[in-house]
Order: C-alpha cells, then structure tokens, then sequence
C-alpha cells in the first residue's frame, strides 16, 4: 500500500528568472525615444514654420520642453524600480513587469501627442 506523503514544496530560491519582461520593457523605452523625437520634430516644425508663433511668446520653447516631461518621469520611474529591485524590496519579474506597462503608457502617450501634433498643425 502506498504511503500517503505531504506534496514536496514549491522550489521558491528564485533561480528561474526571465528576463523576457526586462528586455521587452527596453525594447519599448527604445520605440518611446523614437516616437519622442517624432513628436519633438512635428511639434517643432509646426510651431516654428506653420504656425509662426511670435517671437515675444514662450510659445516656440514651452511646448518643445513640455513634449519632454513624459520621457523624463519615465527614465525617472524605471530607475526608481531599479533601484528597489536591486535593494530585494521588489521581485526582478515584477520589476521588468512595472518597467514594461511604465513603456507601453509612454508609448501611448507619445502616439496620442503624435496624433494631436498632427492635426493641430495641418
């Protein structure tokens, strides 16, 4: 007659990390940058030669440099989950998780400024 033994537990020492959410949190900081410079770009183009703003408004400089905040919070907020997670206060996976929905939200940001810039300036 067999035994009746309790399950074996779970193997919890954490050695099967997947980068896999890492690398795709980078990947989608990358493709952020590139629509950022896109943005800069129509942005720039529309205010600059389009829309001729005047010379005696903020408004040439201002948008420019506000088009930029969300970029920089996002470096901002990845290297905070970096630095939680080197300090074992955040688990490696979830912090590639945070990295890449902190990604796609700047991703969707700049393809909705994209957007805007794009019919503000026709």
């Amino acid at each position: 007659m067999p035994e009746n033994k309790p399950p074996e537990p779970l193997d919890d020492s954490g050695d099967a990390y997947d980068p896999t959410f890492e690398w795709l949190a980078n990947v989608f900081l990358f493709i952020s940058l590139g629509f950022l410079c896109l943005v800069e770009a129509r942005v720039i183009r529309g205010l600059w030669f389009t829309h001729r703003a005047s010379s005696d408004t903020f408004d040439r400089f201002y948008i420019p440099i506000s088009v930029l905040f969300p970029g920089l919070m996002t470096l901002a907020a990845r290297l905070a989950v970096r630095r939680l997670s080197k300090k074992g206060e955040i688990q490696p996976t979830a912090a590639g998780r945070v990295q890449q929905i902190i990604g796609v939200l700047t991703l969707m940001a700049y393809l909705a400024m994209l957007q805007l810039a794009n019919i503000a300036f026709r």
